[in-house]
């Protein structure tokens, strides 16, 4: 149960970062996809 949701916090930190993310480091879309993958 903890994991579950330690697992719900990382995915939603990164989906809060994503345009940040984007926008400092020029990424594509595709990039984007990658690193929500890496956290899903």
């Amino acid at each position: 149960m903890t994991a579950a949701f330690m697992d719900l916090v990382d995915v939603t930190i990164v989906n809060i970062a994503i345009p940040s993310i984007q926008r400092e480091t020029g990424a594509s879309v595709s990039a984007i996809q990658w690193i929500t993958a890496g956290y899903a």
